[in-house]
């Protein structure tokens, strides 16, 4: 994916775009989400968190929302298709200034790969520390490997 198609806010394509010119290895996954992608992406990580021994990634990773923890709690054995339909429909529930803080749909968010070299991996890491107006940003969410950073215009470095 290239920076452009991440499809983020200025501030975010600013920072995925000094991220590249810095680490131009980086593989971009993800930028701007809607809500049915954000609801897939959500079912997804939980279902593999759950095969990996972690049945309470949603409520770790979304611990704001635990509409969504409560639903997979109740429903485990579901399919990716029914958890992303009911993922989906507690999204479109939510107030809007709930909404306003998930940061893939918002287009304040990029994901990429973890680098298979390990210098390259310390490299992006440490970029992506430094980058202008960075909110979060963490290597892993809930045990899954995944660079995620989200930016807030409030967040200036």
């Amino acid at each position: 994916m290239t920076v452009e198609e991440l499809d983020l806010v200025s501030y975010a394509r600013d920072a995925a775009a000094l991220l590249f010119a810095q680490c131009p290895y980086v593989v971009f996954t993800s930028g701007r989400r809607d809500w049915y992608e954000q609801a897939h992406a959500m079912a997804r990580n939980q279902i593999k968190a759950q095969m990996q021994g972690n049945p309470q990634w949603v409520g770790g990773t979304y611990r704001h929302e635990p509409q969504f923890q409560a639903w997979f709690d109740e429903h485990q054995h579901e399919s990716l298709e029914v958890t992303t339909d009911a993922f989906f429909r507690i999204a479109l529930a939510l107030p809007e200034e709930l909404q306003a803080r998930f940061a893939h749909p918002a287009g304040r968010a990029f994901d990429c790969q973890h680098a298979e070299i390990p210098d390259h991996q310390r490299e992006i890491e440490t970029a992506i520390g430094k980058l202008p107006h960075l909110e979060f940003w963490t290597p892993n969410e809930g045990g899954i490997l995944v660079n995620h950073a989200q930016f807030s215009l409030a967040r200036a470095v």
